[in-house]
């Protein structure tokens, strides 16, 4: 079953979207660069969904090539070779990556929805520099942020986000692979074809640190699947919250007018590239093997 795409994630992001824009003038800069940072977080969103979507389906596809030919008796351990977990690996990776950006981009919301400029308050590109904006204890700013507004983000923050974000901290920063190696785990009392599949695929419980030789992956693990779905909920919640809250009263929510600005005009000068076959991976393939490699 396929997640639902960010634009029923956020049903009410259109309506959000012409607010915002209805404030400059059409095709003007200031209306393309707003129409262009309000793209990032349903393309955000969308990638998520596609980071977990095929991480399932990586997961899936792992332990059914590496489950026994017959029921255990008792639990037997399988380690697949690192080309094939890595292909796990890739896809927390990239959920991590796309939902750090998501967590940015609430904040082009909050500047251009709450038209923050218009009051003299520069609010961070960074969601993380606005927390500590927030959190500092000798001289917190507000930014001009409502305090409901505030509150949720501390929140969010404390519980989700600052962990995310030292996730992928070490994942952008250290010279490591951010998961633990994967290992099929299956359970069986050798005389029946019932048996129990499992998957070991963790994270470090202490992302916080910043050398490698002291992150822990065990005592407790962090499960990698049930991390990246319960962010997965936890950035789409915050997400439609947020839009909502920034949308001003009374304003239709169902309102579908948004404009798209394309990046260049279409026309007889707008040539394309050839589209790729398999003979182009052959074609550099053998340059790669030019290199001398095997």
């Amino acid at each position: 079953m396929a997640l639902p795409p960010a634009h029923h994630l956020i049903p009410h992001l259109p309506a959000l979207h012409h607010q915002i824009t209805s404030d400059f003038d059409f095709g003007g800069d200031d209306y393309r660069a707003a129409h262009f940072e309000l793209q990032l977080l349903p393309y955000c969103l969308n990638a998520a969904t596609l980071a977990l979507e095929t991480l399932v389906s990586e997961i899936q596809t792992l332990v059914s090539d590496y489950l026994p030919s017959r029921p255990p008796t008792g639990t037997s351990i399988r380690s697949p070779k690192p080309e094939y977990t890595e292909r796990l690996s890739y896809q927390v990776d990239h959920f991590l990556d796309v939902a750090r950006r998501a967590q940015n981009s609430w904040t082009r919301y909050l500047r251009l929805g709450l038209r923050l400029q218009c009051h003299g308050e520069q609010l961070p590109s960074s969601l993380h520099d606005v927390m500590k904006g927030l959190l500092d204890t000798r001289k917190p700013r507000d930014y001009g942020l409502p305090e409901e507004i505030r509150g949720e983000l501390t929140w969010y923050w404390e519980e989700h986000g600052k962990r995310l974000k030292n996730y992928r901290d070490r994942a952008q920063h250290m010279p490591i692979i951010v998961t633990s190696e994967a290992q099929v785990i299956v359970a069986g009392d050798g005389t029946s074809s019932r048996r129990t599949s499992s998957i070991l695929l963790a994270l470090p419980n202490n992302p916080e640190v910043t050398s490698p030789a002291r992150l822990r992956f065990e005592d407790p693990p962090v499960h990698a699947f049930s991390y990246v779905r319960e962010q997965y909920y936890q950035l789409v919640a915050f997400s439609h919250w947020l839009c909502d809250k920034v949308i001003a009263e009374p304003t239709d929510r169902n309102k579908l007018s948004f404009a798209k600005v394309p990046r260049f005009s279409f026309g007889p000068s707008s040539l394309g590239e050839a589209i790729p076959t398999e003979s182009t991976l052959e074609e550099i393939t053998e340059r790669i093997k030019a290199l001398g490699t095997s």
